[in-house]
């Protein structure tokens, strides 16, 4: 038997930094409740997680709302759950949103609820000023051990995301990629101070900062060798720059030889644009290409 010793806390802080890595801020509860201040915010009550979206609620709000539930259960390692939904256009979202195999329609259900094994762990309360999602936390950590999801490595949340200005579209990119790969992820928006921020993670045992700037820059502080690497956003997310040579994601340089990543390297460039191109011919894609490609089609 797997011995479950994950604390209510844990799930919370687990909770806490999918929210917040949706742009929520958390709050106190009453302080949101008697808030009539658009924007997201995020709170813990009675046994509860709770994340509301004040304003002019919209299909897409209610649709984060439900993402929300769904990003959490995946980050902690849940695969067997259903999210069931009342409204068709909120469903359509979700199913663009690439949660087909999740989320069901069912018109009898009053905004959504998740469910596994019975149990449900996560709905929603909506009006038209604001859009609220719960996760009970106590039926949650039931269904995760249920599932026998060994928590235990758990207790040390894994990164800290803080965004220079004009970052934060990049440090949500780069927050999404943590969790959807099981990793535990906070997002820092208390202040532009990352002295601030470093600070803050030692004190709750973090262990690494991600200082992403606006230009695509990553500095990664790693406190348990106290390094700092430098990098780009592109390569963290496991993108390749063609300037740079191969763009295959296999790790080699490449000069007039097969590798075992299943693409041909030379000297000149290939790309893939999708086309294929005669000697001195110039595509859309900015660069000159001299030989023939493996698309399979001829360019005069």
């Amino acid at each position: 038997m797997i011995k479950y010793c994950r604390k209510a806390r844990e799930i919370e802080d687990s909770i806490w930094s999918v929210f917040t890595s949706f742009g929520y801020i958390e709050t106190e509860k009453k302080e949101t409740e008697n808030s009539n201040e658009s924007g997201k915010f995020c709170y813990f009550t009675d046994g509860k997680c709770v994340c509301v979206k004040i304003g002019n609620i919209n299909t897409k709000d209610i649709a984060e709302g439900v993402a929300l539930c769904v990003e959490t259960s995946i980050a902690n390692g849940l695969d067997d759950f259903t999210v069931e939904v009342g409204d068709k256009e909120v469903f359509d979202l979700l199913v663009l949103f690439g949660f087909e195999k999740i989320v069901k329609y069912n018109s009898s259900v009053d905004g959504f609820r998740a469910v596994s094994n019975g149990t449900c762990y996560s709905y929603s309360e909506n009006t038209k000023e604001r859009a609220v999602s719960l996760i009970d936390t106590a039926k949650f950590m039931d269904v995760l051990e249920k599932h026998g999801i060994d928590m235990s490595d758990y207790g040390i949340n894994g990164s800290l995301v803080f965004s220079e200005k004009g970052a934060e579209g990049l440090s949500y990119d780069v927050c999404y990629n943590l969790r959807v790969n099981g990793c535990i992820v906070e997002y820092y928006s208390e202040d532009d101070d990352i002295e601030n921020a470093c600070k803050y993670a030692e004190s709750k045992g973090i262990s690494s900062v991600l200082r992403v700037y606006p230009d695509g820059l990553i500095n990664i502080k790693d406190f348990a060798t106290n390094e700092i690497i430098e990098t780009t956003v592109a390569e963290f997310l496991g993108y390749y720059d063609e300037e740079e040579g191969c763009d295959c994601g296999c790790d080699h340089d490449h000069d007039d030889h097969e590798c075992s990543c299943g693409h041909h390297h030379d000297d000149e460039h290939e790309c893939s644009c999708g086309h294929h191109h005669d000697d001195d011919h110039e595509c859309n894609c900015g660069h000159d290409h001299h030989g023939d490609c493996s698309c399979g089609h001829h360019h005069e």
